[in-house]
């Protein structure tokens, strides 16, 4: 009946119709016998009618049989027309995280490319929005945004609420403005790929200053790396390290590496 090989709690609907009319002297009567014992009163079918027998809160696994037992003067063997069994699982979640669903929100309103997602975001798993990741959280958290090559162009919309995030990939569109501040404002943010857009001014320093961070930036060519850098400078000589100010004992410097068209940045913190 498909349940789980651990005892469960179900419920369980029998229907049962009679096929053809009887003659006088025939009868078509049985009970339900669960793991033989008796588990209802007799039942007669009748014909061009259905009789329907149910239960609730029946404990059964895989291992349990049902089976159709012919009373004592019976003359015809049980029969069955449908059966369905149901299993009382957990309690449902509320769904995707509120934070998150108003985040998604702020992106469907700005490209109507992504209107066309509708329901819950996360849940159920299986069928979670084709650009975004989500963990097994019981209220789920979108974890990742997968929005390269969606032909997205304007200004990114505020997302702050997405606090979860850990990737937002978002390359190969057309997004413009300057870089958002609270990009880097994101605490579990891990990568952000910006590569191939139209962003201009400078990488914010909640960006420069976010440690951990894998940022991708490249392919912008009126993004520079930090506001001194920017200064009567042509993109093809910014030079994408510097040295933000601030403290001597904490000295934050940004490397990039050129990797066949990328730059990859990546933040240290220097103790002295």
């Amino acid at each position: 009946m498909g349940l789980p090989s651990f005892e469960t709690l179900g419920y369980i609907n029998w229907y049962f119709s009679e096929v053809t009319r009887l003659r006088p002297n025939q009868l078509r009567s049985f009970r339900i016998f669960k793991d033989n014992e008796s588990f209802s009163e007799p039942i007669l079918p009748l014909y061009e009618n259905c009789t329907q027998t149910y239960v609730f809160g029946v404990n059964a696994s895989s291992g349990t049989t049902f089976s159709l037992v012919p009373t004592n003067d019976s003359t015809l063997p049980p029969l069955i027309n449908a059966m369905e069994v149901f299993e009382i699982g957990n309690e449902l979640t509320n769904g995707t995280d509120t934070k998150d669903v108003q985040g998604l929100a702020s992106l469907q309103k700005a490209f109507a490319v992504l209107q066309d997602w509708r329901g819950d975001p996360c849940l159920p798993a299986p069928y979670t929005w084709d650009w975004i990741d989500c963990n097994n959280d019981s209220t789920p958290r979108v974890t990742t945004l997968f929005l390269g090559n969606f032909n997205l162009s304007g200004m990114l919309p505020d997302f702050s609420s997405m606090d979860a995030l850990q990737i937002i990939d978002i390359h190969n569109n057309s997004l413009g403005g300057p870089i958002p501040d609270f990009l880097g404002t994101l605490p579990h943010l891990e990568t952000l790929n910006l590569a191939n857009n139209h962003f201009n001014g400078s990488v914010p320093a909640s960006l420069l200053n976010k440690n951990g961070l894998n940022l991708v930036v490249t392919g912008n060519p009126d993004l520079c790396a930090s506001g001194a850098s920017c200064l009567g400078t042509s993109d093809s000589t910014r030079n994408p390290s510097a040295r933000s100010s601030g403290s001597t004992n904490n000295v934050r410097t940004m490397f990039g590496t050129l990797i066949p068209s990328i730059i990859i940045l990546h933040v240290w913190r220097k103790k002295h």
